[in-house]
């Protein structure tokens, strides 16, 4: 299992709010052993954001696709555009924005050759409530609907785990995948949501299984979603990982612990980067020997 890291690790609040360029955040990682990656297109593809807009696509992917020949790192997944979890595609005017830029996300990922990208599955809205087999059915449309550009791109599906019904455990995900019934889908499973809604996270990895592709790997203090780096929360690390070792899963330990870094001035940058590269191998190494 390879080491990876989210490319929103260098996420900046302050005065101006903004990312590091995806090439910026490749450098930086891989001075401190970062070679494998996860892009975060839902950071970077949303209105108003850098890469929202198709005519900058092209010079962005050249200036990637050069620092990964350049640092000899790969995309192993990428996160994908959401627009929060509740829409209605009846009547909210953003749902079919949304999966135009979910399809323009696929373009980007397939230009870089990357396996997975992880979606969110979506609460929809139905008669102003919830109803769970409209929601499963209305996901099922969804991802359906996507078939033809997964096909073209060669990049498949990995829908991940919520912090709230009906797409909390593993049950739930493995439900939707069935019923989508394409090898094409699979599951990303968020170690800091399922902290938070209570999830055995090594019996639900092992009922995953085969059918696990991605990991979004971060720790909380189970109150909300904290998107720390692992032992700073209250999530068992070490069962964890022996557990993804175990099970089937031939993806990657792919941190998104942009909360970790994002206080820390630019200057400490690296250190804290290498802490984390030296948390994952740690946990890795640990657990091989469990």
């Amino acid at each position: 299992m390879r080491i990876g890291t989210m490319t929103n690790i260098h996420m900046l609040y302050g005065e101006h709010q903004d990312y590091y360029s995806t090439a910026d955040c490749i450098r930086s990682c891989s001075d401190v052993g970062y070679r494998v990656f996860d892009l975060s297109l839902s950071g970077i593809t949303q209105p108003g954001r850098y890469l929202n807009k198709q005519e900058s696509h092209r010079e962005w992917l050249a200036e990637v696709k050069a620092v990964l020949k350049e640092r000899e790192a790969t995309f192993s997944q990428a996160h994908g555009v959401f627009y929060g979890s509740a829409l209605n595609p009846a009547s909210d005017d953003g749902f079919a924005a949304f999966v135009q830029t979910m399809r323009e996300n696929f373009l980007l990922a397939g230009e870089l050759e990357i396996p997975w990208m992880v979606f969110h599955p979506q609460i929809f809205l139905s008669d102003g409530g919830y109803d769970e087999e409209t929601i499963y059915a209305a996901n099922v449309e969804l991802f359906s609907s996507l078939v033809d550009i997964i096909k073209e791109t060669g990049v498949k599906v990995a829908i991940e785990n919520m912090n709230k019904e009906p797409f909390k455990s593993a049950a739930s995900l493995l439900s939707l995948i069935e019923l989508l019934d394409d090898e094409r889908f699979g599951i990303c499973w968020d170690t800091g949501h399922a902290n938070l809604t209570g999830q055995d996270q090594v019996a639900s990895i092992m009922q995953m299984g085969s059918k696990l592709k991605a990991t979004h790997i971060a720790d909380n203090r189970g109150v909300v979603d904290d998107h720390l780096l692992p032992f700073s929360g209250t999530i068992d690390w070490l069962p964890l990982v022996s557990a993804l070792m175990q099970s089937g899963y031939g993806g990657d330990f792919s941190f998104e612990v942009h909360n970790a870094t994002r206080n820390y001035p630019p200057k400490m940058r690296k250190q804290i980067l290498q802490h984390s590269y030296d948390i994952a191998t740690y946990l890795l190494q640990e657990a091989t020997q469990q």
